[in-house]
């Protein structure tokens, strides 16, 4: 198992002129400026079990002068990526990325609106296509901002069609994996991933495209599991975690009521926004409805700090790495709730944070 390489703020990606293989050049406005520059061995991002077995190397540059040059970080083909070092919308947002091998050299430029790298076929495609992905970004984060929704939605369906479009007129170019790992939808990643041919194959992108159509095809088939536990109104799995105070709670102990299965985490935004509308479907079903919730993907103490601070009132289990709860139910996005009936059987399957959920849950109970 890989080991992670992490190194910040040293200045161990800087080279002298004669052996840069990199040019940067930026905006004069930039000097001063403090930016992230990471690498990450390609392989092991697709070899990754965990974050933990990433090869993967950060510095934190100061931008000095308006052209500036870096190197070669691993000796094999790497995805190295330029970060905001400022994070006003909570995390380190993606300036650039590029692929290359160590014997690649690219001028890059970067700004606020276009960035690009010349010099490589791979990377004068991808960063064709990666402007169009940052442009439909802004455009469409400025449409939910104003509440334009429509405008919204369709500045998405535009973006989806341009890079199928791109894999389609030219399934064999080298560049051409990158358009697939744009791609959100599972059915769109596997269909169009399988068309690709030629030199797409032979990408050093290829294995991350490849990563990203195994992932979907993982989906599409938790996604039909759902369906056909729904569908059916089979019985739900029975299962057995401990809670708060580390007695073991079954599944079967609540059979009579109408049940929840809440899978969702601390570290999961789209959990905790749903909180609100589960606190009030808890109140209004007092005594007919129970709601377990299930923590995954968090250390105990992450867990119980979060249920502390949200105030949740209802049962909460924990779901560690050595149990099988969430294959059981194929979850494959948080949070992910199940309805079940006091006879133990699956109603409803919700992945995501979706309104809608809430008004199966009250169809349910009004016909009971």
């Amino acid at each position: 198992m890989r080991k992670i390489l992490l190194v910040l703020a040293l200045a161990l990606f800087g080279a002298d002129a004669a052996s840069a293989r990199f040019t940067v050049t930026v905006p004069a406005k930039w000097k001063g400026r403090k930016i992230l520059f990471k690498a990450t061995e390609i392989r092991s991002m697709v070899e990754a079990e965990s974050l933990a077995d990433l090869v993967t190397r950060t510095d934190t540059l100061t931008i000095r002068s308006e052209t500036f040059s870096l190197d070669h970080v691993f000796p094999n083909g790497t995805c190295y990526r330029f970060l905001t070092y400022e994070t006003p919308r909570g995390y380190h947002e993606i300036i650039f990325t590029f692929y290359a091998d160590p014997a690649d050299e690219l001028a890059i430029t970067l700004s606020d609106r276009q960035c690009s790298a010349v010099g490589t076929p791979l990377m004068e495609q991808v960063s064709e296509i990666q402007n169009r992905v940052k442009d439909s970004e802004r455009r469409y984060i400025r449409a939910l901002e104003a509440e334009e929704t429509e405008a919204a939605r369709e500045t998405a369906v535009q973006l989806f069609a341009y890079l199928k479009a791109c894999i389609a007129a030219h399934p064999d170019r080298v560049g051409a994996p990158y358009a697939v790992m744009e791609l959100t939808n599972a059915e769109e990643v596997v269909e169009y991933g399988s068309k690709l041919t030629g030199e797409a194959l032979a990408s050093m992108i290829y294995p991350l495209a490849r990563s990203n159509m195994a992932d979907a095809e993982k989906r599409l088939a938790k996604r039909a599991k759902q369906r056909t536990l729904e569908s059916a109104a089979k019985p739900a799995p029975d299962f057995t975690l401990p809670d708060m105070q580390g007695n073991r709670v079954a599944l079967s102990d609540f059979r009579g009521k109408w049940v929840i299965l809440d899978f969702w985490g601390s570290w999961c935004g789209w959990c905790i926004k749903g909180f609100p509308e589960l606190k009030e479907a808890y109140a209004k079903y007092d005594g007919k409805l129970e709601i377990v919730g299930i923590d995954c993907n968090d250390s105990p103490q992450a867990w119980k700090a979060a249920v502390e601070r949200y105030e949740l009132p209802w049962v909460q289990l924990y779901s560690s790495k050595s149990d099988d709860v969430k294959e059981l139910y194929a979850v494959q996005n948080f949070p992910t709730k199940v309805i079940i009936d006091p006879e133990g059987r699956i109603r409803k399957v919700c992945s995501g944070h979706a309104p809608e959920f809430f008004r199966e849950l009250e169809k349910w109970m009004q016909a009971r």
